[in-house]
């Protein structure tokens, strides 16, 4: 089975990780109302890659599944070292061009090892680093305990609960960034587990109970825990967008495609734009977010086009 919405759900998604990068201080309520709207995201991916692997998994016989888990170990390992040194590039040229000589992290240990590991090389890419981790422990843990699902489905959200509550105790942590996204990883394993019972909830009860988690996250004021409303939000509007009912469109299926293209190249944009915006402008905080916003997400998507004609750097960017 197809789920449709889910692509519909990753152009969503891939829109609101490009406002995570600009730096958005929020002091009216719309523009908290677009904080949250960004935050939520990085975890929207997360549950959506744990949702479809469980479904690679589960649909598979035994020797699919050694299949599959060295197909995901070839495709994201070079797809994650060739947007590593690319970013490496990327920075050590901004640094030559705007201070004449590459900065201090370029000397350090620690960048190298967090570049290589930990997607340290860019704001984004440690998701690309835990994806790969989250691959070699899941799949076969899913396949070891694929006739007992239902319990396992359980187990996964209450430790999905769990991490969630111990990665900001370590915020700050090296794993803090892999440690997140099991968390959402588990989250969209124990959805797809328990989907048929998810299913039967009334579409309007989950948009409903998406709208006051919103709300809630948006106008309390203190949270006990930091991740805990985009942990909720990610959570409601995934289950909105997992329901099969959604029909395929061709629209639908090229958004899906060119979102991860989005959301490799994204900073190189937001970057760019940034700077030309602040000269072009040159006042108000908020138009310069929200040109910025547009701009950046409609040339990362015009690259993430271009790039799924070329067959061999498609398999770099998809």
């Amino acid at each position: 089975m197809r789920y449709n919405g889910l692509d519909w759900l990753r152009a969503i998604a891939a829109f609101g990780i490009v406002g995570c990068h600009l730096n958005l201080a929020p002091t009216t309520g719309i523009e908290r109302v677009l904080l949250r709207f960004c935050d939520m995201n990085v975890g929207v991916f997360g549950c959506i890659s744990g949702f479809l692997l469980a479904k690679s998994v589960f649909e598979s016989n035994d020797m699919e599944v050694r299949a599959l888990l060295l197909s995901k170990i070839r495709r994201l390992v070079p797809v994650y070292l060739v947007w590593t040194v690319f970013y490496i590039v990327v920075g050590a040229l901004f640094d030559i061009i705007t201070d004449g000589k590459l900065g201090p992290k370029f000397f350090e240990l620690s960048f190298w090892g967090s570049a290589v590991f930990n997607g340290g090389a860019s704001c984004h890419l440690w998701y690309l680093s835990a994806l790969v981790y989250g691959s070699v422990i899941f799949v076969p843990v899913l396949f070891v305990v694929r006739n007992y699902r239902r319990r396992f489905a359980c187990f996964a959200f209450t430790g999905s609960l769990a991490l969630i509550w111990m990665s900001y105790s370590i915020h700050g942590n090296f794993w803090f960034y892999t440690v997140r996204l099991f968390s959402y990883l588990l989250l969209g394993i124990s959805i797809y587990n328990l989907r048929k019972y998810v299913s039967r909830i009334p579409l309007e009860l989950i948009s409903a109970l998406y709208m006051v988690a919103m709300l809630f996250s948006i106008y309390m004021p203190v949270w006990p825990h930091h991740f805990v409303p985009d942990y909720i939000c990610a959570t409601f509007l995934f289950i909105i967008f997992s329901r099969s009912e959604w029909r395929p469109t061709a629209i639908g299926k090229w958004l899906g495609a060119t979102s991860f293209g989005v959301y490799l190249i994204h900073p190189v944009f937001t970057a760019m734009n940034a700077v030309l915006l602040q000269r072009i402008i040159g006042c108000g905080r908020i138009p310069i977010v929200l040109c910025d916003w547009i701009c950046a997400w409609l040339f990362s998507m015009i690259f993430a086009s271009l790039v799924t004609l070329v067959p061999i750097i498609n398999r770099y960017c998809k």
